[in-house]
Order: structure tokens, then C-alpha cells, then sequence
């Protein structure tokens, strides 16, 4: 196999590897939104499920502070 073989064959599977990952990033971007949402269900019904889980994990997730009302500590 002669060094024009060998750089087309390399460019070919890399142009191959490059067009599946275009056509495969929205079908994985839309899987993480999935997943997002549905631990985001599962939390908020652990939530409602149980009153004291709201001062675990699923506050960290359910629940969020707006910018104002953070902590913000100043460095001198």
C-alpha cells in the first residue's frame, strides 16, 4: 500500500468518525434532557414523598437560590 492509500484511507475513517458524531450529538443531547427531567421527577417525588429530604440531596437539586440571595464572600 503505497503513502497516498495510506493517507486517504486515514482521512476517510476520519471523515466517517467525524459525520457520525454531527448526526449522533442532538440524539445524545436529547437523551441527557431526558434524564435530567426524569431525575428531576424522581427527587421532587422523594420530596413530596418524604419530609425530610428536602434537607438532603433533592434540595440541592429542587431547590434553587437565586444570585441575590447567595453568599457572595469578598477577599481583601
Amino acid at each position: 500500500m503505497c503513502v497516498h492509500e495510506r493517507v486517504w484511507n486515514l482521512w476517510c475513517s476520519h471523515y466517517i468518525f467525524f459525520c457520525h458524531a454531527l448526526l449522533l450529538m442532538p440524539l445524545f443531547a436529547l437523551c441527557l434532557r431526558y434524564f435530567r427531567v426524569l431525575a428531576q421527577c424522581i427527587l421532587s417525588l422523594m420530596r413530596e414523598l418524604s419530609p425530610g429530604v428536602h434537607r438532603g440531596v433533592a434540595a440541592v437539586y429542587c431547590t434553587r437560590k437565586p444570585l441575590s440571595e447567595s453568599r457572595v464572600i469578598q477577599i481583601k
